[in-house]
């Protein structure tokens, strides 16, 4: 502190013996920290506000090559702080050659470019501390020249220190290297290049290795990368393990092992470490095309849109088919001995004995269901006929959804559901029907909801005749609760809005 006030004294008896006054309200005093255009300057050294190295890292990408350059111009601000930074900022200033004053040109956004652009606002967060130079410290005057010009660069020392590292860590393998280079170049030995460098990097390098690089050196061959070896690489790049996959995910370990020249232990390794999981692919009902695809967003939209203006799912009535098989069976796994055969499970034949089940409910329950008689199948005039007790079963259990609200039916886009016949008979009933797009069982919820519950109680079971079946389906529904039903329903508006944000594609469950 006293050295302090004495460099103060001598600074104000030069302000006041040259006429000079200072502004006390921007001054400060004994502070152990200052700010300074863009720097916080204390007693280690000069790093950049946190504040604007915050800045820089949230800096959103450029659009314009005039944005590039406020960018590249903020990055210089601060560019002897980072280390090769001519490296990375090299793509950067490519996108501005030839380019004129705000240019508004877009900037071309190549995969070289992006990396370029997250290095900068990366190096920032880790911009080196740049020490004060130290008193009787030695000092290096380096020097070179090419054709065309001459440099100089007076040196403290030839570490430095990065700004949250410790300097006991040890750096980088090509940081030692040049380190040993260094001391090749000034004439020691490698007993004290190991020990010098050691002093700053304790436990970095070990005298066999260091005498080792001093041989090579000696033989006159300064190169510090690594010498070429035949053989298979030691090391794979996760990148390009992750190019290969997403080029063309169905590859198996075995071509993966072939086209990038490891072993199949490697490549599972890897596959872990970038988070790749080997799955099964997913059935969908239909090869949807372009046009198929726009008809399921505009009609889940216009759905939604009109449910957001009008509720209705109290109003809605829907229905479907499916077969139930009277063998269900069902393979389970077995706690077994060795030795042990397991039990086995007889496999379905390829045309078992099924019944249709046709059912209509809504968010209050099963309306009406049936199954038909082996041998029937549903027609234009069988469906009008079932759609006529459907509605008698709504008189009878929920009149006003008949009488006052009117119904609206939603089911798919099979030919019995659109031929003229059944449009007659809806249009009798005074029914409303539901748009639905085609090939989209995803949003019927019979599909997704209904049958998929049905089929896993059917799993394992076996029925003699029709009437066991009916007794059979007819418990499960009525056991269900109201909340299995209303659930089922409103789900709708969850998967519409799926369909949307998919563009139309099926929504994989």
């Amino acid at each position: 502190m006293e050295t302090h006030e004495k460099h103060l004294r001598t600074l104000f008896e030069v302000l006041r013996a040259n006429g000079l006054t200072i502004n006390i309200a921007k001054c400060k005093f004994a502070e152990s920290d200052v700010d300074y255009l863009g720097c916080k300057i204390n007693s280690q050294g000069i790093t950049p506000l946190d504040e604007r190295v915050q800045t820089i890292s949230n800096y959103q990408k450029p659009k314009t090559i005039a944005e590039l350059r406020r960018f590249i111009g903020i990055i210089g601000f601060y560019r002897r702080f980072l280390p090769k930074a001519t490296k990375w900022l090299d793509p950067l200033n490519r996108q501005l050659k030839g380019a004129k004053k705000q240019d508004k040109r877009p900037v071309n956004w190549d995969d070289e470019f992006e990396k370029a652009f997250q290095d900068a606002k990366n190096s920032i967060a880790t911009a080196s501390l740049l020490h004060h130079p130290k008193e009787n410290a030695t000092l290096t005057l380096r020097t070179d020249a090419s054709d065309v010009a001459i440099g100089a660069t007076i040196e403290l020392q030839f570490f430095f220190v990065i700004l949250g590292k410790m300097a006991s860590q040890i750096p980088e393998e090509v940081h030692i290297r040049h380190c040993m280079l260094f001391e090749f170049r000034k004439g020691n030995n490698a007993t004290v290049a190991t020990k010098n460098i050691c002093d700053v990097y304790p436990n970095a390098l070990d005298i066999r290795k260091c005498q080792r690089w001093f041989s090579k050196f000696k033989s006159g061959n300064f190169d510090l990368s690594d010498s070429y070896r035949s053989g298979r690489p030691s090391a794979l790049d996760n990148d390009v393990l992750r190019a290969e996959v997403e080029a063309n995910p169905c590859q198996t370990i075995e071509k993966l092992s072939n086209s990038l020249n490891q072993p199949w232990s490697t490549i599972q390794e890897h596959l872990k470490q970038i988070g790749k999981v080997s799955r099964a692919g997913v059935w969908v009902p239909h090869n949807l095309s372009e046009q198929n695809k726009a008809n399921r967003s505009i009609t889940c939209n216009l759905l939604l849109q009109r449910h957001n203006t009008e509720a209705f799912f109290d109003r809605l009535i829907t229905g479907d088919e499916k077969w139930v098989l009277y063998d269900n069976p069902k393979r389970k796994r077995q706690w077994l001995s060795p030795n042990e055969i397991p039990r086995s499970t007889a496999k379905p034949g390829l045309h078992p004995k099924k019944a249709l089940l046709c059912v209509w409910w809504s968010i209050r329950g099963i309306v009406h269901f049936e199954l038909l008689k082996p041998g029937q199948t549903v027609t234009a005039d069988l469906y009008s006929e079932q759609l006529q007790r459907v509605n008698q079963s709504l008189i009878e259990k929920w009149p006003a959804i008949v009488n006052r609200k009117g119904v609206i039916l939603q089911h798919d886009n099979a030919r019995p559901h659109c031929a003229r016949r059944t449009l007659e008979k809806i249009n009798e009933l005074g029914w409303e029907v539901l748009p639905h797009p085609p090939y989209s069982p995803d949003v019927a919820p019979s599909d997704f909801h209904l049958f998929r519950a049905l089929q896993h109680f059917l799993s394992g079971k076996t029925f003699a005749n029709l009437d066991d079946i009916q007794n059979a389906i007819s418990r499960y529904f009525a056991e269900k609760p109201i909340n299995f039903y209303r659930s089922g329903i409103e789900n709708l508006l969850t998967r519409w809005q799926k369909v949307i944000d998919n563009d139309g594609e099926y929504i994989i469950d």
